[in-house]
């Protein structure tokens, strides 16, 4: 566990890729690390020039917004994105199941807000997309967004990596301890700080 912990319930990211396909199956080849936060970044930058022109986006993509299906190019923050997140940028990545998730902050109408998006890559076509917006974000909450905490981008060693599933099972629990308002149901750590949403 790193010395800090930090949930924003505006996201639980994932990010995923295809698995190797025969050469000439007409399968694109696997997407590692590096290609899905490639999709991503290509994806807010659409966003911003409210243009999904050039996107790998499946015919029957599925976009919600905050819940609510919407279509993508012409509603939502598709509408209003006005500037590309900067400082604060984290990048969930999980090639395993083909999906990408990012957390940062971005500009619509020129305010800040926060976003967390989720990208499902099949083949690699987006087959689903999600926003979780939060906006009217409050100065003090700014204050802390500037920058990620290093725990959420210092790279891990791998004799260091918890196994997978048990890091499935640590994200599984602090959805219990919420639920439940029990923190003793999952592994804090004793200096641990916990942030909704910038504050």
């Amino acid at each position: 566990m790193p010395s800090r912990c930090w949930f924003a319930p505006t996201a639980f990211l994932l990010v995923t890729s295809v698995s190797a396909a025969p050469v000439g199956s007409g399968v694109a080849p696997p997407c590692d690390r590096a290609c899905m936060i490639g999709i991503v970044d290509r994806y807010l930058a659409a966003l911003v020039r409210h243009d999904p022109a050039g996107l790998p986006l499946n015919h029957d993509v599925k976009f919600t917004e905050n819940t609510a299906r919407l279509k993508v190019g012409s509603e939502g923050l598709w509408v209003g994105a006005s500037e590309l997140p900067t400082g604060f940028r984290i990048y969930a990545i999980d090639v395993d199941a083909g999906e990408a998730g990012f957390y940062g902050v971005m500009k619509e109408r020129d305010r800040p807000l926060i976003i967390a998006l989720r990208l499902k890559v099949v083949n690699g076509q987006m087959t689903e997309i999600e926003h979780v917006l939060a906006r009217g974000l409050r100065a003090e909450a700014a204050k802390n967004l500037a920058l990620p905490r290093p725990e959420f981008t210092t790279v891990v060693p791998p004799a260091s990596r918890l196994p997978r599933q048990q890091m499935i099972n640590i994200a599984d629990s602090y959805f219990e301890a919420i639920e439940h308002a029990n923190g003793k149901l999952a592994p804090f750590a004793d200096n641990c700080v916990r942030r909704e949403n910038g504050m």
